[in-house]
């Protein structure tokens, strides 16, 4: 019956958009859908801002690219070993970006999740803020990225989700985090187990992998 609803919204000049099946689920957990109510794929997300990329200052040549072209940084080459770690299954805990406030650590980690022959393909689940993570990882059909930029501001479900994760092959949890918050993660009692299973994790640079 899809297709005589598309014949029929085509008749009277409507886009013949049909919503998927799924779509209302995902709408009451995710903000970044495409007009089928489905995740974008990570390199078909149509703005750079949807990663919390702040656009470029006006006083300066951008080179036609709002965001000012990328800058190689020596933490990509490590950013992409952890990620194709992540990809083979052999970790997978946490990928946090941590470092201070503006220091490009959004685009350095939405770059990474860009370029990554893999990765770029995956669905993106970028939550509401009062998503419960738990529901937003169930909608992973096989492989997807939940894309957390500011990792602190969603606390619904986070612990149970960092603990899953080991559980669920596929799923690569993907986030940022200013280094004032995450010294302060210490002293949330509802975020400590999530901070005990990252401080093991080997810092590199402004990271934590």
């Amino acid at each position: 019956y899809h297709h005589l609803f598309a014949d029929a919204l085509r008749a009277v000049g409507a886009p013949a958009v049909l919503e998927a099946d799924d779509a209302p689920a995902n709408r009451k957990l995710l903000v970044l859908l495409d007009r089928k109510g489905r995740p974008y794929t990570v390199a078909a997300v149509p703005e750079l801002a949807e990663f919390g990329t702040r656009r470029s200052r006006t006083d300066v040549n951008t080179h036609g690219d709002p965001y000012y072209p990328y800058i190689r940084r020596d933490l990509d080459q490590v950013l992409r070993e952890a990620l194709d770690r992540r990809v083979d299954g052999t970790e997978r805990r946490v990928l946090l970006l941590v470092g201070d406030a503006m220091i490009g650590k959004s685009r350095t980690l939405t770059e990474a999740l860009r370029r990554h022959p893999v990765i770029a393909d995956w669905p993106l689940l970028k939550p509401h803020l009062d998503a419960d993570l738990r529901q937003v990882v169930q909608l992973a059909a096989g492989v997807a990225v939940v894309w957390l930029d500011n990792i602190n501001t969603y606390t619904t479900g986070l612990d149970a989700v960092v603990r899953m994760l080991a559980d669920i092959p596929g799923v690569v949890l993907a986030g940022t985090l200013r280094t004032d918050q995450f010294q302060l993660l210490g002293d949330r009692p509802d975020l400590r187990a999530t901070w005990d299973v990252d401080r093991k994790s080997t810092r590199l640079n402004s990271s934590h992998i």
